[in-house]
């Protein structure tokens, strides 16, 4: 027997480096970038590395035959060795059919565009231009461009069609923020700036009232409870409205919660983030939304389109807007949208497959609207019922959505409007009545 043949116990710290490398690999092909104090950490991923787990347990292997050659005894494996080979098996195998896969789908040319995943920041950055109103943003998809003008309206500092407003409310001062599409945006005053002198004139209390608008043109439910979150909630408000529901049940190629980026904080950020980056992690998030779409063609009989918030999305949505306003202390009026014959712009525009289907879909929003409201007794506006007269029908524009002179106010500013004038004395109304009531 040669003194000099290895010692069986020479396997032992090449089966830790086997395991150590084991779990190393599919954290280095994953994690391929990781949060510093400073900025990211990008950590080189390289086919290379392969060879250290396997070269540590052919190592071991070559080690124990010789230590048999030579004639000494290496005894059991137990339960040591047993765990180290259960443990490649369960890890590095899964990670090697991984790696494989992702190979053949970047060798293939697969690539699948998905909402990003950014970082839970007290402020969001801008995005590139769109046009000279407008500006490209993660969460909000698209935003207004400070300091430009839109139908003759200025673009204040936060980004809205609003007067400007100082972010810092006046100590025992009411703040009133209104949310909504182009139908909160619209006017020349909008509605909330009527609001906003109604409550300068007639406070509903004996303290200083104030409200303004941070609705955006085009925007759905979901983009608005972005904007709250993100930036609403910081500028404490006491009473939000909320009025959406045109958008949301248009008709779009995907919908607007697959089309936001997520917002999302610590580890989970980072697995998120990296999961979509891996052309493997778009194929299962892909194949998992076209199947969903699938199913909510199959239903709506959209053919290739999608509501861009479908009704149940729509649903959690408003009642997210009224529990996350009183857990900062605010009250939520929610709002339906009202309507005259629609548009058939909506069928040339493609978000629409008929008029009576998009017409039952606005009235079936509404209806949604209603029963949340009854749900969390939440205040409100039932503004598609009470504007259902045909003495109102002056109020509308021609698309049978919007109010007054939507289509020309671009132009010139307009003499009267009825409909935003009776929306700000309604909204006054209620935030005398029923509002100032439950406050404390």
């Amino acid at each position: 027997m040669s003194s000099t043949a290895p010692s069986p116990r020479a396997c032992l710290p090449l089966a830790w480096v086997q395991i150590l490398f084991v779990l190393l690999l599919p954290f280095l092909w994953f994690f391929h970038r990781l949060p510093d104090s400073k900025d990211i950490v990008h950590l080189t991923w390289h086919p290379a590395w392969l060879i250290l787990p396997l070269g540590a347990g052919a190592a071991r292997f070559i080690l124990r035959d010789k230590a048999k050659e030579e004639g000494r005894d290496v005894g059991d494996p137990g339960r040591f060795e047993r765990f180290v080979s259960n443990m490649t098996l369960a890890v590095f195998v899964p990670f090697f059919l991984f790696w494989a896969a992702e190979g053949l789908l970047k060798l293939k040319g697969y690539q699948r565009e998905l909402a990003p995943v950014i970082f839970e920041t007290p402020e969001i950055g801008e995005g590139k231009e769109l046009n000279r109103n407008a500006l490209a943003h993660p969460v909000f998809l698209f935003t207004f461009k400070p300091g430009s003008t839109y139908n003759r309206v200025p673009i204040n500092s936060l980004g809205y069609r609003e007067r400007e407003v100082d972010p810092v409310k006046a100590p025992g001062t009411k703040r009133v923020i209104c949310f909504g599409d182009s139908i909160t945006a619209q006017g020349r005053p909008n509605y909330s700036g009527i609001l906003h002198a109604l409550l300068q004139e007639d406070p509903p209390d004996d303290t200083p009232w104030e409200a303004f608008n941070m609705g955006v043109y085009g925007y759905s439910s979901r983009q608005g409870l972005a904007v709250f979150r993100e930036q609403g909630k910081a500028l404490k408000p006491d009473v939000i409205t909320v009025y959406f529901g045109p958008n949301d049940r248009n008709l779009y190629t995907v919908t607007d919660k697959q089309r936001m980026a997520k917002v999302q904080s610590g580890l989970g950020a980072h697995f998120s983030r990296n999961f979509r980056e891996k052309r493997i992690g778009q194929l299962i998030i892909g194949t998992a939304t076209d199947i969903a779409m699938a199913k909510v063609d199959k239903r709506e009989g959209m053919g290739d389109k999608v509501l861009r918030v479908p009704p149940e999305d729509y649903r959690h949505v408003l009642r997210q807007f009224v529990l996350e306003a009183r857990e900062i202390g605010a009250e939520c009026i929610l709002m339906t949208a009202a309507r005259r014959e629609l548009s058939p712009g909506l069928l040339s525009e493609g978000h629409a497959v008929s008029l009576e289907a998009v017409t039952e879909r606005h009235d079936a929003y509404n209806e949604i609207v209603r029963e949340v409201a009854e749900e969390l007794d939440a205040p409100l506006l039932d503004v598609a019922a009470e504007l259902s007269g045909p003495e109102f029908d002056h109020f509308f524009a021609d698309d049978g959505v919007h109010f007054d002179s939507y289509a020309t106010e671009h132009v010139r500013k307009p003499k009267h409007q009825p409909g935003l004038e009776w929306i700000a004395s309604r909204l006054h109304q209620v935030l005398k009545e029923d509002v100032v009531q439950e406050m404390p």
